[in-house]
């Protein structure tokens, strides 16, 4: 699916020890994941992330973090709500490790 960026509108996010925080909800990324923000967030005060949402489409099931490859990098997902507050980092983590054994279950993991 090809997102066209321009017809997106921008807002301000902030990288929490829970996940991104847009507008009273939670969402992840590849990117968040790969490089530690939600560990970083718990040592640190909020830092602002710029995003694109659809607000036509009310932008509830995913943002896209705001980068030059955003399609491949920067999408991030809405959080299930029942994740406690906290505990956004291991859950992130559990699901990380998942995905790795599955793909060394499959043979992907050369």
């Amino acid at each position: 699916m090809v997102v066209d960026q321009s017809q997106m509108a921008v807002g301000t996010a902030w990288i929490t020890p829970d996940g991104i925080l847009f507008q009273g909800r939670y969402y992840s990324c590849r990117r968040a994941l790969r490089e530690g923000w939600f560990s970083r967030a718990a040592d640190a005060e909020a830092e602002a992330v710029e995003v694109l949402y659809d607000e036509a489409a009310g932008f509830i099931e995913a943002i896209y973090i705001d980068s030059e490859e955003f399609q491949q990098d920067g999408l991030c997902h809405l959080l299930p709500g029942k994740v406690l507050s906290g505990q956004t980092a291991a859950y992130q983590e559990r699901i990380r490790k998942l995905q790795e054994e599955r793909k060394l279950l499959l043979g992907g993991g050369q």
